[in-house]
């Protein structure tokens, strides 16, 4: 089984929202340094996780979730 996320999904919703809301284009890598910051990690441990580089621990999983407003599971599964 591999762990697969859909976080890159979260984080273009993300960046479509604060670009609305703040009138300025949001990056990708402002969106990543702000949940990086939220979870108490560097962005580059964001970018691993999003391209499934490497997996989260369930602390920062968890975090993840939180600060999209959602369960785990709605964006870290498993696939056979």
């Amino acid at each position: 089984m591999r762990m697969r996320n859909n976080l890159n999904a979260y984080l273009a919703h993300a960046i479509g929202k604060k670009t609305q809301e703040q009138k300025m284009k949001v990056t990708k890598r402002m969106v990543m340094e702000e949940l990086a910051s939220y979870c108490g990690v560097g962005w580059d441990t964001i970018k691993k996780i999003s391209r499934e580089v490497s997996n989260p621990s369930v602390e920062v999983e968890h975090m993840i979730a939180r600060y999209f407003e959602v369960n785990v599971e709605d964006i870290f599964y498993l696939e056979d």
